[in-house]
Parts: structure tokens; C-alpha cells; sequence
């Protein structure tokens, strides 16, 4: 019969003109029309309206209305009508905002008076407060107020929309903003239902379920997995997985051709052995390893092949030390050799190298040249150990035959009959466990705990980890997931045991029962449901949310920042932010903008910083505030050497704090408030020990110079939402706990976390942002000189007026000695001695690089790149780093390597080594030994006997003077002269030509002054201070004995 039939009033022509009359109804009323006002008739004629389009398309329609006696005017108007609604309702919708920006403009300039009389909504926050769509997002830049919007939104529905208060549900992530809220709610005369997730959760929980629980806090999951793991002794297939990770896994294994990572590991992350943690802990060094748990370990080892085999030892009962010195060294090298294991057994001693190469002597890590130099070396040790007759054994990093090196050091310490005595899987484990403080076991905990909490936010079922063992490939998460998943068990059951549920099952437990009362279409009361700091919002708080909505028919109201989304830690998920309109299906998205916190300049500065990130919404913040210079860089020299006045680097921040809070009270006095930010909490304990500037009384700071001013100390997570008349952010250094924190979570988290950004380090550029826009006035950074964060380099170098107080900013100068190698720029790693000869702390400095690439060692980091070397004129003397003393015994600062066989008494071996002529070459070797009876052609100085280094310099300085009677050499030409530098100077009167030009090697350029001193004080050269400092020969005598005065002052 057609679409229609033959009549007029059959049911399809009868919900066109239904749908044409609701639209029009709905379109004469003076509200805003949110999608749920239209959508079930719009959804009736749907079908409708497809079938009439596909026919006009085919230009069929008219025919058809005008065969079947069909108004073809009407079908326009429906058509029209239809195809238009969502532009229809957004005309209307905008005219219903502007009309009633007028109308209520006296209304809402006046609808917070009772809160504070100074507010007056701008007309961001107005639109915001009229809009009613079902689903709204609010993007709020910071200090824009959107806690005011709330306020205000919820003030008209209640007094305008005649919404009853007890049917809007505010929800906030704090107690605390709940309270802030609840407070301002009370001065607007509105009881409305103000809860956090967890609140409302466990509401639902208590109303739905007879029996009542107790609720346990985070502490208690750590406590029941600890007692299970500590009391889980009679499993031993269990506590054999446990070990394996404890022995292979717990540092994460990683590509060690990939330099980057290797480098990082080394920096972050103190590889260990068992042996070393749990015979500390046998020897009740507990205290001690508690105290300083970076320093005191006996073996930090240089790779996770290393820490496997260690590992692997002490586990088999093998007795070893770990890089002995080797009693005897290379010929052509002063070096020290340690091998990498020295085993002992029946009162033998085998000595096991462990080389960074595979068997057919590949590593990508290393250019063709170190190959090359890595094989050498690798020939030289077995050749020394054949020429002394000590056994040697050695493994590779892989194996032709792809089978695992600890599979070969098995055959090779067989061959060699070195007896494995296994030792007790749960004897190994009772040690580790016997105290909660062992690295290993706490670190394990933690992790354990943290995945299961994630998990449990993820509201993850069971057979989640059912297929994971199914999926995942990667051996050590399989490893880690079989005994979380033990782990959650035992859990689980303690919880069921003592009737509770923690914070996750409160929000996942709640979310299970709206489910049961949508499905029976049991509704709770809300119409409104408005979600505070939304860019914070997990997955399961969605899903809490969204279920909310569901169950009472409620419209959401989001409000938050998606550039202040810094909790993603706790499980926050940004795309619920920036995707929410995908996440709904539909929505109305709207932003406030003006800003009453900042300057212009200042929100330029922050806003241009975090929208580096091409995944965070645009906006435009807008200010009425200006100010010069609103970042300041306070820097201060953040090396590891004293000043003048005996202040090292942490002393120097200090001063740089100060410095800032000088700044700030000559431009605002005493009275402004002022907010310390440091990224992590020690950030605020390490101000307590700067205890010349401040006193620190939780989170109370007190200036010794301005008791007066309110200074308070936050982490830059704490301070979010607060304001403050000036910030301080003390943490601005390139680091691992700096600020970018470059602290990574374990791999086996990103099974319950997901990372979907790009870009490096985003989280950490939003609280970079969140820090910046504290302040109401300026923000000042304090970075350290050498290693600046990179986030502050990169707003000093994009923007003018972020302006640099203190010294220049140097992040290329390799200054960290602490960290870094001298010579091939590896991470140092600090050791215990195996050096009998070391006294006092005993601690060295070793590079972590393979050592028959570099091998660099020291005691002492001011020595910068002189290395602990073998004496060679002594058979068991070692050159070390020693300070060099002036005539009274104090310490000048520089430093020489001098051989540990000297006495203070004078008598032992004197050899030793100054920088300007240290070498570990032995053909190139030059070591002076200084007596009464060094004869001068052996007292060598920049390269030179004494004798010929003075002469030269005298013959130089007369020679010029015949040659050009005018010039007269002053300390600084005569430097650039003798070590060949082609100043002005030197070029304009042709210096460069004569043949002692450049007679020094321009590495002494800084020694040449104190020889040129020392021929001053002896009167050899003499300083005319009347003719512009000019130097002259004095014709004094010299003899053999003033020469010897001479060279041993320049030695001291």
C-alpha cells in the first residue's frame, strides 16, 4: 500500500505531524532544549525520514504525494524540519543565552552576593550557568573560577529552574573540597548533596546491603601480602618463582646495546647482588643499610649479567669476592686489574670474567675501534692469567648456541670442579623475609600492592589474569603476574575474612549495584549530577559516574582543566577529559577563560609551555592583570667544589631561596603570602637543614632574615587549587628526582596503567603548569647552574621576559664529576674498597662501562680524570689521588696521585704523578720521585727538565726584547706566547715567528702562571709595576740548587 497507504491518517503521516507540532511546541518555550527534550520523537520517524529522503533524492517524492493525494509541502517541512533539529535547537539555544543575559543580567551580577559581595560573574561563567544541555563539559583555565561557576550554576537551578536542592549531587575527589564546598553551599543558604566518590559509594553500598563492613585503609593490603608472603613457607614451587625474580628480575632486564638505557639503569638504579643485601642483613648492619641504603652496599655490580651470576653463586653456596685486585698488572699499562669474580674453594682461588661480548665478539653498543681495543684486552687477561699461572674461567653475554650464560658458567665452573652446594630455597627466603626493611622484599610489596590496586580500579575481574598468562610473552611479567595473582587471592580472602572492603571496592561495589537497580529500573533521585576537577577522573569514577546518571535520569556536569590533569598515578585518565564528548556520545562543550589569578604575561608563559602537548584542548586564557617580568630564574653554581668562604652546592641553593625572598620584599614587602613549591616532599624536609636561611615547622617556613613573612612549603601535587601573593618552585634541576621527575614505573605496570600520550614527560609538563600558575604576582625558579631542568630551558629560551638573576646558565659543561666519568662520560658508581691500602671511608669511585673499555676508578672526585693506577716502580704500590699541600700543610684544592707506599715519615716509595703529565701508558710515562738526590734531568715539569723549561723562558723573553727593544712581555702575553696562543698581541708584533713560540703545550696554559710566579718569588724575573706590570730578566745567577727549590715548590 505504500509509505503512507491511501490515508491521511495513517500511524506514519500521523507521527510527522506529531514530530512537525512537538518541535514547534518545544521551540516556542523560553528554555534551553537539551537532547533529551527531543530525542524520543525525533527517534520515532526516523525510519520515516530515510525512506522519504532516498525518494526525493530519486526525485519521486512529489509524483508519489501528488498520486496519493498527500500534502508534498508538508513532507518539505518535516524534511526540513528533521534534517535541521540539532541546528534548529543550537539557534535557539543561543538566542534563549543572549536573551537572557540581558534579562537576568541584574539577577545573576547579584546571584553570589550572600557568598563574597566582590564577585560578578563574567559572561564565560554566565553562558555556563544558563546552558542546560544533558551532558556538559566546562574547561576552566586556572584561577578562572570554576568553583564560583559551580556555586553559581547551582544557585539557579535551585532558584530559577525550581530544581529541589536535595536532587543535585555535587562530587569532589577530597574530603577537603567537599568541606570548602559544603562551606560556601551553607553561606548561599542551598543544602545541596556534597560527597566524594568514596562517600557516595559506600552510601550506596550501606543502603543496598543488610550487613555493614568495615572499611580498611591502604596500609592493610600491604600488611596481609607481607604476612602471606612471610608465612607462605611450605610452597616451595611459590617461593622458587619468588626468588627467581628477587635474583633476575627485580631490576628490570634491558637491551644493553641500547646506550641510552644502559645509561639510565646505571644513574637510577643501584644494581645489587643478594649476597651483599642478605649478609648485611646477617650481619645486623640493619640500622646502617636503613640509614644510608645507597652507600653502604658491599657490592654494586656493573651489569644485570654481573648481578645474575653473583646471584647465581651465592644461591649454589660458591664463595666469592667480587673485582679483587689482581696481584699482578699488564706491561704496558698502570692500571690495577680486578677481575670481575674471584671464586674460592678447597683452598683454591678461580678467577671468573664476565666480558660484554657474545661469543663471536659482537656488541652493538661499541664502535669497531673499541671492538677492537675490547678483544685486546680480553687476549691480555688470559695471557696474564697463563703467564702467573692463576686459573681463569669466563662467560659471554650470549652464546652461539642461544643458550643462557648461566647454562655455560654451570659447565664452566664444573670444569674447573668447583662443587655447587644449592642452598634452601626457603632457607634463602626466611632470610629475605626476617625483616620487612630488606630492599628486596619491601620493593617487591610495594610493587605487588600497586598493581593490585590498579587493578581493582580498573574494576578487572578475575579472568583478567587468565588471559594475560594466555597473552602476554614477555617471561618476566608471566613471572610477575603468577605470584600477583597468588598475591590478590590472599587478599581477597582477608578482606572476606574480616568483613571489609577497601577504598576501590567501595567505588567498583557501588557501580555493581546501579547496575542491578537500572536493569530493575529502580531510580535514585538526582536530576543533576555536577563533577568537580573532572580532569582527575579514572575509569572507574567514570564508570561510578556515568551509572550515577543512568540510575536517576540525571544530567553530568563536568568541570575541570585538562591542562592541570596531574593524578595519573591514582588511575586518572585524561582522555575522559579531552574525548568526553566521544565518551557520551553527544555534549556541550563550553570553557571560562578569564583568569582572576594571573597576569597576562604570566598565563602567556604557562599556556604557551603546556600546549607544547598537541593532545591538550586550546584555549586562550585572558587576563586584566599585567606585570613585568613574571618568571625569574634564580641560579646559583650547583658544583660539587667550596667557595672561598667553604660553601658547597646545597649551601648556594639556600642563598638562591633568599635571594628570591630579597626580591620579593623590596617589591612587595612583608606582609604577601608566599608559597614554596618542590616537586616531591623531601623537596620541604631538605629545607630544614638549611638551617643558616630558615626553621621549619611542618609545613610552616620561617625566614632567619624575614620573620615576618607567611612562607609556606608544598609539593607541586598539594598545591593544586591554591593561590599565593608569590611562588618559589626550589626544585628546578636536571634530575631523576627533579623536576621533570624522571622516575618510570615498572614495566608490568603498564598492564593496569595506560599511557596514551606522546610526548615526553606530559604529566609532568601539567605540573610544571600547575606550579607556575600559583602565584598571583611572579614565580620565581630556582635552577641550579650546570643542571637546569629542561623544562626551564625551555621557557628561557622561548619567551623574552622570562629573565635570569644569578650566573649564567651552563647545562653542556660536564661539571658533575659525582656522576659521570672523566673519560668516556658513563655513570660513576660509588663502591666500597677491595683496596687493603685504603683507610678512612674506603669508598671509590668506579666507572660502570665495560672496564676493558675505560676501567677508570678513583678515591677521591676531585682528582676529576686522574685514575688509581699501579706504581710501577713499586711491586705492590698503587698511585692514588692525593691533595697537594702548600708549605704550611693546608690543602690547595688540586690534587696529584702519589703512591700509597710513602709514610709520613718521610721514607717509602715517593713516586707519584702531577695532571699535567699523567699518562697510563707506560712508553709515555714520566712519574717523579723528589729527593735530595733526583738529579734535574728527572725533575720534569709541563714536559720539560726543570733546567731546560727555565732556560728557554729566559732565552724567549730576551730574544724578544732584541728583536722588538719597544715590547715588553706582561704575565698575560708571556703566558699566550709560551703556550702558543695567537692573541692580538702576539699576531701584530709577529711573536708567532719566533721559534720558542708555542714551546708549551697549551694544556699547562693554567700552570704556566704558577711557574712564572715561583721565577718571580726566586727573583729570577723581575715585574715592573710602573711600566704596565712589564716582566724582565734579572741576570741572577742560577744554580743546581735554586733549580731543585724551584721545581719542589712547583710540586707541593
Amino acid at each position: 500500500m505504500g509509505l503512507f497507504g491511501y490515508k491521511n491518517n495513517n500511524k506514519e503521516f500521523i507521527a510527522i505531524e506529531s514530530f512537525c507540532k512537538q518541535i514547534d511546541s518545544l521551540f516556542s518555550l523560553d528554555k534551553f532544549i537539551s537532547r533529551k527534550d527531543y530525542v524520543s520523537f525525533y527517534n520515532e520517524t526516523i525510519d520515516i525520514y530515510k525512506e522519504l529522503v532516498l525518494m526525493e533524492e530519486k526525485s519521486i517524492l512529489k509524483e508519489w504525494c501528488k498520486k496519493n493525494n498527500i500534502d508534498y509541502k508538508l513532507l518539505k517541512k518535516y524534511l526540513d524540519k528533521f534534517s535541521g533539529t540539532s541546528v534548529l535547537v543550537k539557534e535557539h539555544n543561543n538566542k534563549f543565552i543572549e536573551k537572557h543575559l540581558k534579562v537576568d543580567k541584574t539577577y545573576l551580577d547579584e546571584i553570589l552576593l550572600k557568598d563574597d559581595p566582590n564577585i560578578i560573574l563574567d559572561e564565560e561563567q554566565r553562558k555556563v550557568v544558563l546552558s542546560d544541555e544533558d551532558y556538559t563539559l566546562v574547561i576552566a583555565g586556572a584561577g578562572a573560577g570554576k568553583t564560583t561557576t559551580i556555586e553559581a550554576k547551582v544557585k539557579y537551578l535551585v532558584e530559577k529552574q525550581n530544581v529541589d536542592a536535595d536532587k543535585i549531587l555535587i562530587v569532589s575527589f577530597t574530603r577537603k573540597a567537599t568541606e570548602e564546598l559544603k562551606e560556601r553551599f551553607k553561606r548561599l543558604e542551598l543544602d545541596v548533596n556534597i560527597a566524594t566518590f568514596h562517600s557516595i559509594g559506600n552510601t550506596i553500598i550501606k543502603e543496598n546491603e543488610p550487613a555493614r563492613h568495615r572499611i580498611v585503609s591502604t596500609g592493610y593490603m600491604y600488611d596481609k601480602i607481607r604476612e602471606y608472603l612471610t608465612t607462605k613457607l611450605d610452597d616451595e614451587y611459590f617461593i622458587k618463582k619468588i626468588l627467581l625474580f628477587f635474583a633476575s628480575y627485580l631490576n628490570m632486564p634491558f637491551d644493553e646495546t641500547n646506550t641510552s638505557l644502559l645509561f639510565k639503569s646505571l644513574k637510577d638504579d643501584n644494581i645489587t647482588t643478594l649476597k651483599s643485601d642478605l649478609e648485611t642483613l646477617i650481619n645486623d648492619y640493619q640500622k646502617e643499610q636503613t640509614k644510608n641504603r645507597i652507600t653502604i652496599n658491599n657490592e654494586r655490580v656493573r651489569s644485570i649479567d654481573e648481578c645474575r651470576i653473583a646471584n647465581f653463586l651465592y644461591i649454589n653456596g660458591v664463595d666469592y669476592i667480587y673485582e679483587p685486585v689482581y696481584r699482578y698488572g699488564f706491561k704496558d699499562t698502570i692500571k690495577p686489574y680486578c677481575p670481575d669474580f674471584a671464586i674460592k674453594q678447597d683452598g683454591s682461588i678461580i678467577y671468573l670474567e664476565h666480558f660484554g661480548l657474545s661469543q663471536d665478539g659482537k656488541n652493538n653498543r661499541f664502535n669497531e675501534k673499541e671492538l677492537e681495543e675490547y678483544k685486546c684486552h680480553v687476549n691480555d687477561k688470559i695471557k696474564l692469567h697463563r703467564e702467573h699461572g692463576t686459573k681463569l674461567i669466563y662467560t659471554f653475554s650470549k652464546y652461539n648456541d642461544g643458550r643462557d650464560l648461566i647454562e655455560h658458567l654451570k659447565e664452566e665452573l664444573q670444569k674447573v670442579n668447583i662443587k655447587l652446594n644449592t642452598k634452601s630455597n626457603i632457607d634463602i627466603y626466611r632470610r629475605i623475609v626476617k625483616t620487612a626493611e630488606d630492599k628486596y622484599f619491601s620493593k617487591f610489596i610495594t610493587l605487588v600492592c600497586n598493581f593490585i590496586s590498579k587493578f581493582k580500579v580498573n574494576n578487572f575481574t578475575m579472568a583478567k589474569f587468565d588471559e594475560w598468562k594466555i597473552n602476554v610473552k614477555d617471561e618476566r611479567t608471566k613471572l610477575f603476574i603468577d605470584i600477583c595473582y597468588q598475591c590478590y587471592l590472599a587478599y581477597t580472602k582477608a578482606l572476606k575474612d574480616y568483613n571489609a572492603i577497601d577504598f576501590e571496592d567501595m567505588i567498583n561495589n557501588a557501580a555493581n549495584i546501579l547496575d542491578k537497580r537500572i536493569k530493575e529500573n529502580d531510580l535514585l533521585p538526582y536530576e543533576y549530577i555536577l563533577v568537580d576537577e573532572y580532569q582527575d577522573i579514572s575509569l572507574q569514577r567514570f564508570d561510578l559516574c556515568e551509572k550515577l546518571s543512568k540510575a536517576s535520569n540525571a544530567k553530568i556536569i563536568a568541570v575541570g582543566d585538562d591542562w592541570q590533569s596531574i593524578f595519573r598515578f591514582s588511575g586518572a585518565k585524561i582522555d575522559l577529559f579531552t574525548k568526553f564528548e566521544e565518551k557520551m556520545g553527544y555534549a556541550n562543550i563550553l570553557k571560562i577563560t578569564k583568569t582572576y589569578r594571573n597576569s597576562q604575561e604570566l598565563i602567556d608563559i604557562a599556556g604557551g609551555f603546556v600546549m607544547a602537548n598537541d593532545e591538550q584542548i586550546k584555549k586562550s586564557l585572558k587576563s586584566n592583570k599585567t606585570i613585568k617580568d613574571p618568571v625569574i630564574l634564580m641560579s646559583y653554581n650547583d658544583s660539587y667544589e667550596k667557595d672561598e668562604n667553604d660553601k658547597g652546592p646545597f649551601y648556594r641553593l639556600g642563598e638562591a631561596i633568599e635571594n628570591s625572598l630579597d626580591h620579593i620584599v623590596s617589591v612587595n614587602g612583608e606582609e604577601k603570602s608566599i608559597l614554596l613549591i618542590g616537586r616531591f616532599g623531601f623537596d620541604g624536609k631538605s629545607l630544614s637543614k638549611l638551617d643558616d636561611f630558615f626553621y621549619m615547622n611542618g609545613n610552616k617556613i620561617k625566614s632567619k632574615k624575614y620573620p615576618n613573612l607567611n612562607i609556606d612549603f608544598l609539593t607541586a601535587h598539594s598545591s593544586k587549587g591554591l593561590g599565593y601573593d608569590n611562588v618559589i618552585v626550589i626544585n628546578g634541576k636536571d634530575d631523576i628526582m627533579g623536576f621533570p621527575s624522571k622516575i618510570e614505573d615498572d614495566p608490568v605496570m603498564k598492564l593496569v596503567i595506560k599511557d596514551d600520550e606522546d610526548i615526553d614527560y606530559a604529566e609532568e609538563r601539567r605540573l610544571f603548569y600547575v606550579a607556575l600558575t600559583r602565584t598571583k604576582n611572579r614565580v620565581y625558579l630556582i635552577t641550579p647552574q650546570y643542571r637546569p631542568s629542561k623544562f626551564i630551558l625551555e621557557i628561557k629560551d622561548q619567551f623574552t621576559n622570562v629573565i635570569l638573576k644569578g650566573v649564567e646558565l651552563n647545562p653542556n659543561e660536564e661539571n658533575d664529576f659525582r656522576r659521570k666519568c672523566p673519560n668516556c662520560g658513563y655513570p660513576l658508581q660509588r663502591r666500597k674498597s677491595n683496596f687493603k691500602f685504603m683507610t678512612g671511608a674506603k669508598t671509590l669511585w668506579i666507572c660502570s662501562n665495560d672496564p676493558e673499555i675505560c676501567g677508570f676508578m678513583t678515591n677521591d672526585l676531585k682528582g676529576g680524570y686522574l685514575s688509581i693506577s699501579k706504581c710501577p716502580d713499586c711491586e705492590d704500590g698503587y698511585l692514588i689521588i692525593k691533595p697537594i699541600r702548600n708549605k704550611d700543610g693546608q690543602d690547595t684544592g688540586n690534587r696529584m696521585l702519589g703512591c700509597t707506599n710513602y709514610k709520613k715519615d718521610g721514607t717509602g716509595c715517593k713516586g707519584y704523578l702531577m695532571p699535567y703529565n699523567y699518562t697510563q701508558d707506560k712508553s709515555k710515562l714520566a712519574v717523579a720521585f723528589y729527593d735530595e738526590n733526583m738529579t734535574l734531568d728527572k725533575m720534569i715539569f709541563m714536559g720539560y727538565p726543570i733546567k731546560e723549561l727555565v732556560t728557554l723562558t729566559i732565552e724567549s723573553i730576551k730574544l724578544v726584547e732584541t728583536k722588538y727593544p719597544k715590547f715588553k712581555f706582561n704575565f698575560s702575553s708571556l703566558k699566550d706566547f709560551l703556550s702558543g696562543k695567537e692573541s692580538r698581541t702576539i699576531i701584530s708584533f709577529r711573536l708567532n715567528e719566533i721559534k720558542t713560540f708555542g714551546m708549551i703545550k697549551q694544556e699547562y696554559h693554567k700552570r704556566i702562571e704558577q711557574f712564572l710566579n715561583e721565577l718571580v718569588k726566586e727573583e729570577i724575573l723581575k715585574i715592573d709595576k710602573d711600566n704596565y706590570n712589564a716582566i724582565s730578566v734579572t741576570n741572577k745567577n742560577i744554580d743546581d740548587e735554586m733549580l731543585k727549590i724551584i721545581f719542589s715548590n712547583l710540586i707541593k
